[in-house]
């Protein structure tokens, strides 16, 4: 009854439900990217697919859907397929309404 309610007085609410999934999830993207980022200070030579499987922050399911977070080698994207649990490849389109949560991953050569 309460979200009823809710919904009936609040005619923003799924802007508000998307809002707050997707600070949940760029929170947990920053935190992924700042360790693959030491990751690769470390270990200059291995490749993305290589570091990310042993990351402890790779290993949290993604808020959205449960599974893991997806990670794009073609377009270097780390992305979470989003509240409305479609993978598009990493793709934030609001003209065809594909919400993936993403963000993009720099590959350059991290120098020490």
């Amino acid at each position: 009854g309460g979200k009823r309610y809710f919904r009936q007085w609040f005619t923003n609410y799924p802007s508000m439900i998307e809002k707050t999934w997707r600070l949940r999830v760029f929170y947990r993207l920053t935190r992924l990217a700042a360790e693959l980022h030491l990751e690769m200070k470390k270990n200059p030579g291995e490749t993305i697919d290589q570091i990310l499987p042993r990351l402890e922050t790779f290993k949290v399911p993604d808020p959205c859907s449960g599974k893991p977070l997806k990670w794009n080698s073609k377009t270097n994207m780390l992305y979470s397929v989003g509240t409305d649990g479609k993978d598009n490849g990493g793709v934030y389109n609001t003209l065809k309404k594909e919400y993936d949560f993403a963000i993009r991953i720099n590959t350059a050569v991290v120098t020490q």
